[in-house]
């Protein structure tokens, strides 16, 4: 009997995130993630079970490495309010840069799965309660500082910067161009402002 041939689990994880960022579930093949990740079909069932298994493995490692990155860079930049402009106006600019506009996979997956598969939604539910987190964290510095009035709920903002991130990361993937996407950008920003 042929010895199974060893492989790095996360270098293959990662592997299989890039092509369903890609791609998408539906569009992804068992055969082109084995192609991806260069295993064998019986590595991929007896590492990561089924296809269905290594997406939500997949949409974990997205947010622990991808999300965490942007997250963290909010959450430690010392002005809080900066920190979302920043944050917005660089999906502007990736989402208009020459690199393959993929979005965000927990998007992706809320665009694509998450209405009839409830595992694939507690995933998006967990981007989403944690890019709250992190623009939570950024309003409370923004408070302290004095850039938000003090009687502005910040539950509320965060919950709203959150979805608007999302929505202009599914957007973006039309394509409507980088003048709606600062329009929409300039727009979302003004909550900051608003009394």
């Amino acid at each position: 009997m042929a010895r199974p041939r060893q492989f790095d689990p996360e270098e293959a994880l990662a592997k299989a995130m890039e092509l369903f960022w890609s791609q998408g579930y539906e569009s992804t093949s068992i055969q082109q993630l084995v192609d991806a990740m260069g295993i064998n079909r019986f590595s991929l069932y007896n590492t990561f079970g089924d296809k269905h298994s290594l997406y939500l493995a997949a949409l974990d490692h997205y947010r622990g490495s991808v999300s965490e990155v942007l997250f963290r860079q909010i959450e430690s930049e010392e002005d809080g309010a900066q920190a979302i402009r920043s944050f917005f106006l660089g999906q502007v600019d990736r989402f208009t840069s020459k690199a393959a506009v993929r979005g965000c996979l927990i998007a992706n997956c809320s665009a694509e799965m998450a209405s009839h598969d409830e595992e694939a939604a507690a995933h998006v539910r967990k981007g989403i309660a944690r890019s709250e987190r992190a623009f939570r964290a950024a309003l409370e510095k923004a408070r302290a500082a004095g850039d938000i009035e003090p009687s502005r709920d910040l539950d509320d903002l965060a919950r709203f910067f959150a979805a608007a991130s999302n929505g202009i990361t599914v957007v973006a993937q039309a394509k409507p161009g980088r003048a709606f996407l600062e329009s929409s950008v300039r727009v979302i920003l003004a909550a900051l402002e608003q009394p």
